[in-house]
């Protein structure tokens, strides 16, 4: 057994020992497992190439000395100075704050994390087998799913070798709001996953000491007029500053080791991790020595295509002092409402985690000097909880506030107002929203307080409210009948026939739905392992046409499952099945039956490392009655066609950190298809 040494897990006290296990959890893919190895000195991408030869991929890093691996079988170590290693058990992968939400049956929203080497196929399955609702978000990072159930059926989730990490959402993921994620900090390792809260010692080396610093201004953007630009930098430096013994002072000399250097740069800005315009990443920083070598170390990077402002969004001030949080060591936090959870949200102070977390890593001052920051808590109802009610009332509490503090509130089904506030007699303040209207099914209910200082603060709780109970009879000779029902949900089926046998693929799936409560959805999954959503259209007969256009098939017998679901959580579910022909010559005026030749010419390589931010590929495709198509897909859930048939580009695949498989398909005039794999790791 080998101590744990620099390697810091959120769910593990200090100092814990590694036990030399392979994996206990369960996987859908038996001999795979994913290790924590910990090395006797800080991993690289030469570690990484190593690890790689001998058939484990790294897909994450854990400050300093760590990495997780996935591996098929048992792992061949020698001579790689590992000083141990240990299975990822159940328990590292819930974060500590699951542990706050109330009662094990009620239904909640998380994130899940997966390591990068799960095709997008199996993480869907293994949500929707534990029993986890699917939420759909445009704006989440490349790793992370949005479900929503019980904490029972999340710690089921995390038995599962698959799954990284597992941690609360904040109410704007739960609401469905636009977000923009911070993908983490840089480290020549590779990318630091979410269950890490801390990266190394920070400037000042073990112990709580105290760091002097220097920054420099290399570049800032023409958006906001630099003296501004400036001081919105300074006011976030002074924020870290003001609760733990850190100090920065400005200096001219870029490459100046103990050095921020802060540059706007655009697409590539020479660093290996190019920026991508408009939208997704708006920054990038790198951790301080070690893991990052001087002098790169510690500094931010911003990304000068975005719509830089002071005070709106996107806010200069909010977006650096999370990306300072990052170069003096911190990674993500799981709270919601923290400065440094890994989603982007306008701040004006470092909440009570955010400090928590930058003194573990920094001597503290004084108290007094550090100004209470705003703070807005939902007291009654909890969320997610569920009520026939047609209203509800809020209560809560708003602490740390300058001058009487102003509520309001927001549902974005319908309605919003102000709550009334009063002050308890200890300087903090009692708020209540005496009525808010519920609609049928889910509301998520914004909560905003903003106090005399011009400080903001927010909340979300989400209430679900269901079919009214009937109305009890009227002291009435005459008896009242209760309310009709709510008609039953129906799912049909139109096209294609059951039992159907075609030739064509893709093929097209469409039927109807009727009655139901609230927003309607469809998803579809086969028993070849695939799934998706279907397209609902309303009709003019109140019905609604549900339609999956393209629905590829399989040589032989696929059996398709399609299920609806109401804003109520009823479903209705149909199963056909279609027998797929690959078409001969009899059927084929070209007499081709042979599927298409794909060849790629860039990479050669099966496999590819790269520190890349995206990659182009290119090839040729052959076949005797013509290409009609070159389509790619990538394990990170991206996809699109090809430029060209015969000769073929594709210009830019984007690239998170990690493991990613990539598939290119040919398809020809006759319908076959043929394709190509290959790997590609980005350290």
């Amino acid at each position: 057994m080998v101590a744990l040494g620099e390697v810091h897990i959120k769910s593990r006290d200090s100092g814990v020992r590694l036990l030399n296990r392979t994996s206990r959890g369960k996987s859908r893919q038996a001999p795979r497992s994913h290790l924590i190895l910990d090395f006797a000195e800080t991993p690289t991408a030469e570690t990484a190439r190593k690890l790689t030869a001998r058939g484990m991929r790294v897909v994450a890093y854990l400050p300093v000395t760590g990495v997780i691996v996935g591996v098929e079988g048992e792992p061949d170590l020698r001579g790689l100075n590992v000083n141990g290693f240990d299975a990822m058990q159940p328990e590292d992968k819930l974060s500590p704050e699951l542990a706050r939400a109330s009662g094990r049956s009620a239904r909640h929203y998380f994130v899940v994390e997966f390591h990068a080497d799960v095709p997008w196929e199996e993480r869907r399955a293994l949500v929707t087998e534990t029993g986890l609702a699917i939420r759909d978000h445009q704006d989440l990072v490349a790793e992370h799913m949005l479900v929503r159930g019980t904490l029972e059926q999340a710690h089921a989730l995390a038995e599962w070798d698959e799954v990284a990490y597992v941690f609360p959402a904040s109410g704007e993921l739960a609401t469905g709001l636009p977000l923009i994620g911070c993908v983490g900090a840089a480290a020549e390792a590779g990318q630091v996953g979410q269950l890490t809260q801390r990266i190394g010692e920070g400037w000042d080396g073990p112990g709580l000491g105290a760091a002097s610093l220097t920054y420099s201004l290399q570049a800032l953007t023409g958006k906001i007029p630099a003296e501004q630009a400036q001081q919105e930098i300074q006011r976030a430096m002074a924020m870290w500053s003001q609760v733990v013994k850190v100090n920065f002072a400005r200096t001219a000399s870029t490459g100046a080791s103990r050095n921020i250097n802060i540059l706007f740069g655009a697409r590539d800005h020479g660093d290996n991790y190019a920026f991508d315009g408009p939208g997704r990443v708006l920054a990038h920083t790198f951790y301080p020595a070690p893991p990052n070598p001087e002098p790169i170390a510690g500094d931010l990077h911003f990304d000068d295509e975005e719509n830089w402002n002071v005070g709106a969004d996107v806010d200069l001030f909010s977006v650096a002092l999370h990306e300072l949080g990052h170069a003096l060591g911190l990674g993500h936090s799981d709270v919601p409402n923290a400065v440094m959870y890994p989603y982007y949200r306008r701040a004006t102070a470092l909440t009570p985690e955010d400090i928590g977390a930058i003194r573990l890593l920094y001597g503290a001052m004084p108290d007094e000097s550090v100004p209470a920051p705003l703070a807005l808590s939902i007291t009654t109802p909890s969320s997610g909880s569920t009520t026939s009610a047609a209203t509800t009332s809020i209560t809560g509490t708003v602490t740390g506030a300058n001058g009487t503090p102003q509520v309001t509130w927001s549902n974005p089904r319908g309605g919003s107002g102000s709550a009334t506030v009063t002050e308890n007699g200890s300087g903090n303040y009692l708020w209540q929203v005496s009525s808010v209207t519920l609609s049928l099914g889910d509301n998520q209910i914004a909560l905003n307080v903003a106090d005399g200082a011009n400080r903001t603060a927010n909340a979300v709780v989400a209430v679900r409210r269901i079919t009214e109970a009937a109305a009890p009879p009227a002291p009435t000779p005459i008896p009242v009948p209760p309310p009709p029902p709510a008609a039953r949900l129906t799912l049909a089926v139109t096209a294609p026939a059951e039992n159907s046998a075609v030739t064509k693929n893709p093929i097209m799936a469409y039927g109807t739905l009727s009655g139901g409560v609230g927003q309607l959805s469809v998803r579809w999954s086969s028993d070849r392992g695939f799934s998706g959503t279907a397209t609902v259209t309303a009709t003019n007969d109140g019905k609604y046409r549900w339609e999956v256009n393209p629905l590829a098939v399989q040589a032989g017998t696929n059996t398709f499952t399609i299920t609806a679901a109401d804003a109520a959580g009823a479903t209705s579910l149909r199963s056909f099945a279609v027998e797929y022909t690959v078409p001969s010559a009899g059927n084929n005026p070209t007499g081709d039956n042979r599927p298409p030749q794909i060849t790629l010419l860039a990479p050669t390589s099966p496999f590819l490392m790269t520190p890349a931010y995206a990659i182009a590929v290119r090839g040729s495709a052959t076949d005797a009655s013509g290409i009609a198509e070159v389509r790619w897909e990538c394990s990170c859930g991206s996809r699109g066609v090809a430029q060209g048939t015969t000769q073929w580009l594709i210009p830019s695949i984007s690239l998170q950190r990690g493991y990613h498989t990539i598939k290119v398909t040919a398809k020809d005039t006759a319908g076959l298809e043929g394709s190509a794999r290959f790997a590609v790791f980005r350290y």
